[in-house]
């Protein structure tokens, strides 16, 4: 199972800090493309980066450090933030990004389909759940079930999804393992899994087939690293 760090970016600098190891322990770092090395050092294989503005704006807004940093990590990305039309995922894709993600409330059926139809591998479908159930807008209490949405979206050709899983009042949580693992089970379909908390997590989520699963707060609290101990 692949273990991916996000990174998120807001006007040019990463809104989560981190810190050297061995020389200047109490230097925080905000260059992303420091901080993605640490990560590369560490192991990592793939990178999750969200462009925050890209997400307020709905178009991608830092693509300058963005191309630099696919120019210079050398590891695949998938980003996240304002791809919501085919044509913009086309021009990620020709400054080097492996794949997008896209968020379930904020594209068009019909947007999805075009990206579907040009690159199905490299589209990763993002879907909001809260207690085993998509949320599909800022107001609770009109859920669908996560599987009923999923069997939907694999009908459209959606072939992985990344679950952003929350609790009532919004904050990150871990994905239920028996929703993880009936989903993962589901034939031609990849499951990402976001928000990780401990290494528990990690190991379960493998053990039931997840593909892959992003680390955030976690990893830059450092409770817990990118071999999953």
């Amino acid at each position: 199972m692949e273990i991916v760090p996000a990174l998120e970016i807001k006007n040019g600098q990463s809104i989560w800090q981190t810190y050297p190891r061995a020389t200047q322990p109490n230097l925080k770092i905000t260059d992303p493309l420091k901080i993605v090395m640490r990560w590369k050092d560490e192991g990592a294989t793939r990178i999750h980066l969200v462009d925050v503005d890209g997400v307020r704006v709905g178009m991608p807004q830092n693509r300058d450090v963005i191309r630099d940093l696919l120019r210079r990590i050398g590891l695949p990305v998938q980003l996240s933030g304002g791809v919501l039309a085919a044509d913009v995922a086309d021009r990620m894709y020709a400054i080097g990004v492996d794949r997008v993600v896209v968020p379930l409330n904020s594209v068009s059926e019909a947007q999805l389909a075009e990206m579907i139809r040009r690159n199905q591998e490299k589209v990763a479908l993002e879907i909001k759940v809260l207690d085993g159930r998509w949320v599909s807008g800022d107001r609770l209490g009109a859920e669908v079930p996560i599987k009923a949405v999923v069997m939907n979206m694999k009908a459209h050709g959606v072939r992985r999804i990344i679950l952003n899983v929350v609790d009532k009042l919004d904050a990150p949580i871990a994905l239920p393992l028996e929703v993880a693992s009936e989903l993962a089970a589901l034939p031609n379909l990849k499951v990402i899994v976001h928000h990780i908390i401990t290494p528990q997590e990690i190991a379960a989520y493998a053990g039931v087939g997840i593909e892959s699963v992003i680390l955030g707060k976690a990893l830059y609290e450092n409770k817990i690293s990118l071999s999953g101990a």
